[in-house]
């Protein structure tokens, strides 16, 4: 009885065995070859390998780990396969990694996971990752709130939950909207405990527009309608820059006093012609008439028309230059009348 009981406890131990898949060994021969064959019919658990695989990523040789739960395929049946390429000839660089489901008996699309190549650089969503990480499509950041601005937003460095400003540097962006969805927009905020720093988080608002509305926009306000505004438009180097206004009418238009050190503005045609024996110098009486008449010397805009058109810099140093050089030869030709009548006068008290 006894020696019965143990050969059936044997058989049991060796029945249980044979079920049991290998959990670690160093033999190539450990994995079960699937060349030729189609991976849709492949649901079983264990370790595979192969090439010339039906429905496999690409050519070339693979390994693949499958993992299953209920084999009946019934309704919450789930079948996952591993498959990491490997070896010369395959379609993708050795070590590219895909996954698959089947969820009852449909197959999920191949999907690549994260590549990690001999160079330490990972690729998400590409087989060649020339940096330390490399990814080929958008990145998104979700439920990572901070006291900044409470919404979805990448941190590049560490936020402290009672002040945003810890550590050395910060980034971040976020994502919002504005006017209740109407004007969705995006906020990029960095701070340094230096001092210095670019912020755009609240009223102060930098944007960049497309070819559609090409325009570069700074401002601070707490609405809409902005009181301090600068505006870069036009989507080449022959676009205009407003400040204060947005309504741009030259290369700069400033709505608003300017100070500057030095300003240099090019003339082409400058008053020297004045003093050209061919030029036509008008009369005092002329110069008087028109001044009775018009109230201002002939030439220079009235006081009318710089405050409606405004005063071109360049061309009003040339308008004065040249009333300058007119004026000298006036007191010349009056020098040399004076000095004539000085010598008739010498000449009758001679007498």
């Amino acid at each position: 009885m006894k020696k019965m009981l143990l050969l059936f406890l044997l058989a049991s131990i060796n029945s249980f065995a044979q079920n049991l898949l290998p959990i670690h060994s160093d033999s190539y021969a450990a994995s079960i070859n699937l060349t030729g064959q189609n991976l849709d019919s492949v649901t079983a658990v264990g370790f595979y390998r192969g090439t010339s695989m039906v429905n496999a990523p690409g050519g070339g040789w693979w390994y693949m780990l499958v993992e299953s739960h209920n084999n009946s395929r019934g309704a919450d049946g789930w079948t996952k396969q591993t498959i990491t390429a490997y070896g010369a000839g395959n379609t993708f660089p050795a070590g590219t990694t895909f996954i698959r489901n089947q969820i009852n008996t449909s197959w999920t699309p191949w999907m690549m996971q994260l590549q990690l190549n001999r160079d330490g650089n990972v690729g998400i969503g590409t087989t060649s990752p020339v940096y330390k990480l490399d990814v080929n499509g958008s990145v998104r950041a979700t439920n990572q709130t901070n006291t900044v601005s409470g919404v979805s937003s990448i941190n590049f460095a560490t936020l402290s939950d009672s002040s945003y400003n810890h550590g050395n540097y910060e980034a971040i962006v976020t994502t919002q909207s504005f006017a209740a969805g109407t004007r969705p927009g995006y906020g990029f905020h960095v701070v340094n405990t230096f001092g210095s720093y670019l912020y755009a988080n609240g009223p102060l608002e930098l944007r960049l527009r497309t070819a559609g509305g090409a325009a570069a926009t700074l401002w601070t306000s707490a609405n809409f309608t902005p009181a301090s505004y600068l505006q870069l438009s036009g989507g080449s180097i022959s676009g205009n820059l407003t400040i204060g206004t947005t309504a741009a009418q030259k290369a700069l238009d400033v709505n608003g006093p300017v100070k500057a050190r030095r300003v240099k503005v090019t003339q082409a045609n400058w008053a020297d012609y004045v003093f050209d024996s061919s030029y036509q110098l008008p009369s005092l009486l002329q110069v008087e008439a028109f001044i009775k008449e018009n109230k201002h010397l002939p030439e220079v805009p009235s006081a009318v028309e710089v405050k409606k058109e405004g005063l071109d810099l360049g061309d009003n140093q040339a308008i004065l230059l040249k009333k300058i050089e007119e004026l000298t030869l006036y007191i010349i030709q009056q020098n040399k009348e004076m000095a004539e009548m000085k010598k008739r006068l010498a000449d009758i008290e001679a007498k």
